[in-house]
């Protein structure tokens, strides 16, 4: 299948799911409630494989441009 519904908390929670909250930066929400995914929208950032930067929900995509860049650009120098 390629496509299908997923747990993103709890038990069942998928693996990439589980690797994402446990290296991701810790945000306001979850510094507050715990790693767990608290709606749509949520955001991570993934670099070099294990470094991860969480993002709330209420975050807007336009604001993390510089990050996203930043991460572009160091990927460059790295290759």
């Amino acid at each position: 299948m390629l496509m299908s519904k997923i747990d993103v908390n709890g038990p069942n929670t998928h693996p990439l799911y589980e690797k994402l909250k446990s290296n991701g930066s810790r945000t306001f929400l979850s510094t507050l409630g715990g790693t767990d995914i608290k709606w749509n929208f949520g955001k991570f950032l993934v670099t070099g494989g294990d470094n991860v930067k969480r993002y709330e929900p209420t975050t807007s995509p336009d604001s993390i441009k510089g990050d996203i860049k930043a991460a572009i650009d160091a990927a460059k120098s790295s290759a």
